[in-house]
């Protein structure tokens, strides 16, 4: 038996993954256990949940694997930091970095630690950051190979790689080099916009498309990021602060100001230049990858590409990547950001220590908690709540739906990544035009400019969608645009510009929530509703069934499913 632990410390969402054998035994966030969004602790719930799950103790472990490699920091570190350690403890980075120092600072693949205990050992292995990306998409995707490519705001020293992938060989062509990253310009024109950065960029995402793309803004923000060849890029640095991390208060330098305005504020009304700033910052981002992709045709000769860093969380732009490019196939994980690079180093030493393959194509994302219903009884009766136990529950969550009720639906193993996907969602009818209005109102109170997904039954895509033919779109990772004759019968998943970001839901993936969607279609003729995550604005999606049973009487949803139970208010 082979048993590899992934574990992301420290990212913008910590987590833990665990490898059995060749299958993604479990998953999660640490911000579903200690219920803070995007939560950065070590995972130390994270990996008890998934070691539980397997029946497993760290002890049975063959290797744990961190997607970041301190050799990057380690070969650069000053000798204030190295010499004379205050603790022993230091000795684990003082000692090899005065050794690398000594030796000319040479590049270091990957760091070993090996620690023997007196009835068990554990190793530990430090892994390239972006390797860690590709291997979440490429040995994943089912290919057998493929062009990859990952952008990003940072990881070790490198934003973003170009490479090929054949059989279990990656080869990378070139990177891109801190501190010229497109992630993080985009970061740093989302806080001058008033948002989070490394948070709220799919809302700036959003924003885009009520903007003008040729607007002066245009012209203004690409003089600050210089094409080169083969892909590469070169961000103007003295309109930017990024770079200097932890030791400035925002992204950008004051200069920005003198071209873009003065910065918007949080909670200040939206403009109508902060719009154009979106869409000329979307128009950029687009183009730049493009020609990343360009670069890539040329060097793979591959027609099948595998997307991933915080960058392919953009799903306007991976919406236009098989139109726009030669490649006839695409895979984008459902955790392309740092939440998923715990599964990336869990994958890759994977397949660095077995010769046997990972299981088939990734087709979900359900590697979180589950519960029995018999458990979720007993809590409910200890809670004196009144609950009924439905044989039917899709159909009669259908009907309610098509009453114009908003549910919260609580079903199976959670979902890891940042996108509910039918498990742990809150769903409405796509019909009324109100819809979105009652969404924000009722529950998520967020921006009136941002759209709610549509999930749709696999087989019903292309009726609906202009997409490629064959396509499907698991995890909600791309945009496309709707046909137009079903603007206005699906209004609250259409989005002002007439797209929408899809999931296509797969009877054998998910029978529960293809067959609740299949149910509203018989009653409706529309087989489409709109989900969005089970959580409140500012709190991590519900993980446990208190949790779904406080944020449903915390909030405007009418009724609660969960597993076999129905609660009403």
């Amino acid at each position: 038996m082979t048993v590899v632990l992934g574990i992301a410390p420290d990212m913008w969402i910590s987590s833990a993954a665990l490898i059995v054998d060749g299958e993604i035994v479990a998953a999660c966030p640490e911000e579903r256990f200690d219920r803070v969004k995007m939560s950065r602790a070590f995972p130390i719930n994270a990996i008890n949940f998934c070691l539980v799950s397997a029946g497993l103790k760290i002890t049975d472990v063959d290797t744990i694997a961190i997607p970041w490699n301190p050799g990057s920091a380690l070969t650069s570190a000053s000798s204030r930091y190295l010499s004379s350690p205050s603790w022993r403890g230091e000795y684990l980075h003082a000692f090899p970095g005065s050794l690398l120092n000594m030796m000319g600072s040479p590049s270091v693949e990957h760091i070993t630690q090996h620690m023997d205990l007196k009835q068990s050992e554990i190793t530990v292995k430090y892994l390239n950051h972006h390797l860690c990306h590709i291997s979440s998409a490429y040995f994943l995707s089912g290919f057998n190979e493929s062009a990859v490519l990952t952008t990003d705001g940072r990881g070790d020293d490198e934003t973003g790689t170009w490479g090929v992938a054949n059989g279990d060989e990656i080869k990378i062509f070139q990177s891109s080099q801190w501190p010229h990253s497109l992630g993080l310009f985009y970061s740093a024109i989302t806080q001058f916009l008033g948002f989070e950065p490394h948070s709220d960029e799919w809302k700036v995402m959003a924003l885009a498309a009520y903007g003008d793309r040729d607007s002066k803004y245009y012209k203004l923000l690409n003089a600050l990021i210089k094409s080169k060849d083969r892909g590469l890029y070169e961000i103007d640095l003295s309109f930017f602060t990024y770079y200097f991390f932890d030791r400035q208060p925002r992204f950008y330098a004051n200069k920005l100001s003198t071209i873009l305005g003065h910065e918007r504020k949080k909670n200040e009304p939206i403009e109508d230049r902060h719009r154009d700033i979106a869409a000329a910052l979307q128009r950029i981002f687009e183009e730049t990858c493009f020609r990343m992709l360009d670069y890539l045709v040329e060097i793979s000769g591959s027609k099948n590409l595998c997307f991933a860093g915080g960058s392919a969380m953009n799903s306007v732009f991976n919406g236009k990547i098989l139109k726009e490019t030669p490649f006839d196939n695409i895979f984008i994980p459902p955790f392309p950001d740092d939440s998923g690079v715990s599964i990336g180093a869990a994958v890759l030493q994977y397949q660095r220590l077995s010769s046997k393959p990972l299981k088939t194509k990734l087709r979900h994302n359900y590697f979180g908690p589950a519960f029995l219903s018999e458990d979720i009884g007993s809590l409910i009766k200890s809670y004196g709540l009144n609950a009924k136990r439905i044989e039917n529950i899709e159909e009669v969550a259908a009907q309610k739906l098509a009453e114009g009720n908003l549910i919260g639906w609580f079903q199976g193993r959670a979902e890891f990544g940042q996108r509910a996907l039918g498990n742990r969602s809150i769903l409405a009818d796509p019909r009324g035009k109100d819809t979105q209005e009652k969404l924000n109102a009722a529950v998520k109170f967020r921006e009136s400019f941002r759209p709610f997904a549509p999930s749709i039954l696999e087989e019903f895509v292309e009726d609906y969608f202009d997409i490629e033919k064959g396509q499907t779109v698991d995890f909600m990772e791309r945009v496309y645009p709707v046909k137009r004759k079903w603007y206005d019968k699906i209004p609250a998943v259409v989005f002002v510009d007439g797209s929408g970001r899809l999931q296509s839901v797969n009877k054998n993936v998910n029978p529960r929530f293809h067959k609740l969607i299949f149910e509203f279609y018989k009653l409706t003729a529309i087989p489409i509703l709109v989900n969005t995550s089970f959580n409140l604005n500012g709190e991590p999606v519900v993980s446990t069934p208190t949790d779904a049973i406080r944020t449903f009487y915390s909030c405007g949803l009418n009724i609660l499913f969960i597993e076999d139970w129905c609660i009403i208010k």
